[in-house]
């Protein structure tokens, strides 16, 4: 009978571990399938569409794969024009990182792209300027 017992509670310590590990794993997989949700703001909203589009300039301009950051935007105009196409002109500040140089790791340029929502191509570059002054970034 003492062994028996004995017998009974080893297996309860032994299983109890794991019931409670396992109870920690649904939780989390339920936290899985349920979405985070962050705040955005508008300018959020909008880099995400052309962050892809500036991606491939920059990569242009320099050319070659950069690391690039978002500074700010500057500007969003409206553009209403004689043609059947009105767009918006966005100018934003990007910081440019390069490892490469040796005196300075990343510099500010400043990118307007024009942004069509109704165009196939959606994003186009307007003008592009390296190594703006870091006060017109302010």
């Amino acid at each position: 009978m003492k062994k028996t017992i004995t017998l009974i509670l080893t297996a309860i310590l032994i299983c109890t571990p794991f019931s409670f590990v396992k109870a920690e794993g649904n939780q989390t997989q339920k936290d899985k399938t349920e979405p985070h949700v962050t705040p955005a703001t508008a300018n959020d909203f909008l880099l995400d569409f052309v962050r892809p589009k500036v991606n491939e300039i920059i990569t242009k301009e320099y050319g070659k794969d950069m690391q690039w950051n978002w500074v700010k935007v500057t500007g969003v105009n409206y553009i209403v024009s004689n043609e059947p196409k009105s767009c918006y002109e966005v100018n934003t500040i990007v910081t440019v990182e390069d490892y490469d140089k040796k005196e300075s790791k990343f510099k500010f340029d400043s990118i307007t792209l024009r942004v069509n929502p109704k165009d196939s191509n959606f994003v186009e570059l307007v003008q592009y300027k390296q190594n703006v002054n870091e006060k017109d970034t302010h």
